[in-house]
């Protein structure tokens, strides 16, 4: 903080000083929270540029399988769904 800032908020009363250190506090995680939301965008951005590239390349799995396994797997009886992968019947 600035000195000129600090000697301001010195000359504060006990009460708006609190008032003008809670609206510092806001404004910070707001800060943090956008710089996180920023970071969580690019993440996706990035994993969705992956899977567009990866499709593009004939890489991953194409919807219409995704969708018949879905509706296999809907309606098959329940056992483990570990080392199920769209690869299996």
């Amino acid at each position: 903080m600035k000195p000129e800032m600090r000697h301001d908020l010195a000359q504060l009363p006990f009460e708006e000083k609190i008032r003008k250190v809670g609206e510092l506090i806001r404004l910070r995680q707001k800060i943090k929270t956008d710089v996180s939301n920023v970071s969580e965008e690019a993440a996706l951005l990035a994993s969705l540029d992956k899977a567009a590239t990866e499709l593009n390349a004939c890489k991953g799995v194409p919807i219409e399988k995704v969708r018949e396994k879905i509706g296999r797997w809907a309606k098959s009886p329940r056992t483990s769904s570990s080392g199920r992968n769209f690869n299996e019947g």
